[in-house]
């Protein structure tokens, strides 16, 4: 049998934003909300095009470059990968979303997209939130079909996971999704969340979605994984890597991390944390065990 692989093609912006937790009382957070709910839309088709199906993904179709040199001054190598489709993305309020990551599910063959606004906006108080996600079905790689579209308003998002039966989903949120107006001593608003959502309610629900969510100390929450016991979240900019037990959604354990970028766990199940400035091994509690230094554009 064919194997397929499945790439999504993300349009890359910068998004800057400030944040200094350094003082945060972890006792006051996370603050959870059960019973939340969704808005869905049925899938529109006519933002996914199949027409490069089974083509192979190319440096030159996709613009892709090394440091110092454009597309057009690489060669048009193949780099092992087909495509399967594309997924166009909407605009909200006159800002154009940005596909940020991808999450595939095997039992069902559904993929979720999430989105992110492309907002010019440095100003975390300023910004303009507008993410959804999108539910692809997979079940026939020759023709993937877009089921549905997650809807979510004051939504951010920026990763997410498949355990434990759930979708974890993390990004930032305006007040108004927090019901929180409360700011740090900088101005900031404490934004970044954690959401939950159960994998049987994004396949097969039509209507409103209910999900969980936890707020999380700083702006923008970069990247999740988990395990049958553990949710580990890392926020960006002075941030935290953070850890919440599954089943409630209770912290477990922090550790201040300098610019959090993404999370990755071993075969062993050690976490590991790539900040703007390291790549650390984490133990069981957090703290650091191990560091390299690391650079980038080199």
């Amino acid at each position: 049998m064919k194997n397929y692989f499945l790439v999504l093609l993300i349009a890359l912006g910068a998004i800057v934003v400030s944040c200094n937790n350094d003082d945060e009382d972890f006792t006051k957070r996370p603050d959870v909300s059960d019973g939340l709910t969704a808005e869905t839309e049925d899938g529109d088709q006519d933002r996914v095009d199949n027409s490069n199906n089974g083509n192979p993904v190319t440096n030159k179709r996709d613009g892709l470059r090394a440091k110092g040199a454009t597309s057009r001054q690489l060669p048009a190598l193949t780099i092992g990968l087909e495509y399967v489709t594309e997924v166009l993305p909407v605009e909200v309020q006159d800002k154009k979303q940005q596909a940020t990551d991808i999450a595939y599910d095997e039992v069902s063959k559904i993929a979720y997209i999430t989105y992110a606004t492309k907002d010019e906006s440095d100003n975390v108080k300023d910004a303009l939130y507008g993410g959804f996600i999108d539910v692809l079905n997979l079940s026939n790689p020759e023709a993937p079909e877009l089921v549905q579209t997650v809807v979510m308003n004051n939504y951010d998002l920026y990763g997410m996971t498949i355990a434990n039966s759930k979708l974890y989903v993390v990004g930032a949120g305006d007040k108004d999704a927090l019901n929180d107006d409360e700011w740090d001593d900088n101005n900031i608003e404490k934004s970044s969340v954690l959401l939950e959502f159960n994998i049987d309610d994004l396949n097969s629900s039509t209507g409103d979605i209910s999900f969980k969510q936890a707020e999380i100390p700083g702006d923008v929450a970069k990247d999740v994984v988990a395990d049958a016991d553990y949710i580990s979240v890392i926020t960006g900019a002075t941030g935290f890597v953070v850890q919440f037990n599954v089943a409630d959604l209770s912290m477990a354990n922090n550790n201040v991390v300098q610019d959090g970028r993404s999370l990755g766990v071993d075969d062993a199940g050690t976490l590991y944390a790539l900040s703007k400035s390291s790549l650390d091994k984490l133990n069981s509690d957090l703290s650091v065990a191990a560091s390299a230094s690391v650079t980038y554009g080199q």
